[in-house]
């Protein structure tokens, strides 16, 4: 074994079953994050059956071996778990949170039954509170270590969500959203007034929480933002170096009313690039319907595509042509998109994302994306989409330790009628079938079942820099 830094004398080791997507930064923690890998790349996924993770006191990875360093002092055995690093959720909605399931109408009806009224609410700093606290702790849950999160309007409610955030270890982008057309009237903020909010959060927020918290430049979607505002917005990022997060293409309805309102611009993408919007630290959720200019124009850009499957089937918006993307050499990364989304779980999200591409290979015979290309673009390809490949991602030397611990039996279909660990469970098999599935299954195909059949309880702890900061026992 060879280590690539030098192991502290208060080291720790945990040992379970690794999974680490490699891409193109595997073997170093400071590769490049510029483009996306294709699709037999993000296939590339390391297993370390059994393997041993050391971690220095500073939360940093000092190595990730297939043998027990002889100096470990103590050893945090997670038995058989699938240990695969923190899930990167790139899309989402914290005040939406609450009512995560209901609505059965498309995206622009939805906003206004739904989504403005749940959002009218967080003007209580009580309610903003309780509603960030409990959607972080949320998150941790679900092994998401890393999420891009929209607030709402109201400058205290996001000042509040960053103290949330911040007390949960959480790393996490939010933004306060900037709205000045077509929403309700106490919705509409002036655009000067709105944007100097948005200045005060991101000198008080920005890269606070030493470093693990970003404010992130947030106009709703171009529907409800004037041109003034969105330049102002562009403005802003540019000057402070901040991310940007905004909707594009989800619904064709929406697509048809951007239209109307900007009839000089080429497209709804064109919209954003003639603000200025467009560019390498820009997330842009859904683009379901992009044309092949478009298509070009956001590679041109470096922008990257924020894909929310599940938001996608659940508003009937449509299907995202993600292995196209990739094919493309697209950006992509992945959200749970809540409310739209069913669940603030990034395994159900996966699981979404490659029911829509099967559905695309039938339809279309498109290529479909398998589990290791799923869990690459949950965590590697999301830590490039937010500038933090160099960190977090996968489990190369120097990154910092977060990391999610999954216990896959839950979604054995056998499991807990013939055993309650994987040992019983093989046994009982081979005892009364002659069968040996349950020990001879492969790490991969464990990999594939526990996306293909997600349990809610599936995440037994999760870890942010060699810290656990959610543990399903309490």
């Amino acid at each position: 074994m060879t280590l690539l830094r030098d192991r502290a004398p208060d080291a720790r080791v945990f040992k379970g079953t690794f999974l680490s997507p490699r891409g193109s930064t595997h073997s170093e923690a400071g590769g490049s994050a510029s483009g996306v890998s294709r699709l037999r790349t993000l296939a590339d996924v390391e297993v370390f059956d059994p393997g041993w993770l050391s971690v220095g006191p500073d939360g940093r990875i000092l190595a990730l071996a297939r043998e027990c360093p002889k100096d470990a002092r103590h050893v945090v055995d997670f038995g058989d778990a699938l240990v695969m690093p923190g899930f990167v959720d790139t899309h989402t909605h914290l005040p939406q949170y609450a009512f995560t399931g209901l609505g059965d109408l498309p995206l622009l009806p939805w906003l206004e039954t739904y989504t403005f009224p749940h959002e009218r609410a967080f003007c209580d700093p009580t309610l903003a509170r309780a509603r960030a606290r409990h959607f972080f702790q949320a998150c941790l849950a679900m092994g998401t270590t890393t999420v891009m999160a929209y607030g709402t309007h109201h400058e205290e409610a996001v000042h509040i969500a960053f103290e949330e955030a911040r007390a949960s270890g959480i790393r996490a982008g939010i933004g306060l959203v900037l709205m000045d057309s077509h929403v309700p009237a106490d919705f509409a903020t002036e655009s000067g007034k709105s944007l100097l909010a948005a200045d005060r959060l991101a000198a008080c927020w920005d890269r606070a929480g030493n470093g693990r918290l970003r404010f992130v430049v947030t106009p709703r979607f171009a529907v409800s933002c004037t041109q003034g505002l969105m330049e102002g917005a562009a403005d802003l990022a540019q000057r402070r170096g901040l991310l940007v997060q905004t909707h594009l293409a989800e619904n064709k309805d929406e697509i048809a009313l951007v239209r109307e309102l900007f009839p000089k611009a080429k497209s709804y993408t064109d919209v954003y690039d003639s603000c200025g919007l467009l560019g390498k630290n820009t997330l842009l959720a859904h683009c379901v319907h992009l044309g092949a200019d478009e298509r070009a124009l956001l590679q041109e850009r470096g922008c990257v595509v924020a894909h929310c499957a599940s938001s996608n089937t659940f508003l009937s918006s449509g299907l995202m042509p993600l292995s196209r993307f990739l094919e493309e050499g697209m950006r992509v990364s992945l959200g749970t998109d809540v409310a739209g989304g069913t669940s603030l779980s990034m395994l159900a999200e996966m699981k979404a994302v490659g029911d829509a591409a099967r559905l695309r290979k039938a339809l279309y015979g498109e290529e479909p994306v398998k589990a290791p290309s799923l869990l690459s673009l949950a965590t590697l390809e999301g830590a490039r989409a937010v500038g933090l490949d160099r960190h977090i991602g996968n489990f190369a030397v120097g990154k910092a330790a977060d990391f999610v611990v999954v216990d896959d039996l839950l979604s054995h279909p056998l499991y807990p009628r013939l055993g309650r660990n994987r040992q019983e469970l093989g046994q009982q098999l081979e005892q009364r079938q002659g069968q040996t599935l349950a020990t001879g299954e492969s790490a991969l195909e464990r990999l594939s079942r526990v996306i293909s059949r997600p349990h809610p309880d599936a995440v037994r702890e999760t870890w942010i820099e060699g810290t656990k900061v959610f543990s399903r026992k309490g």
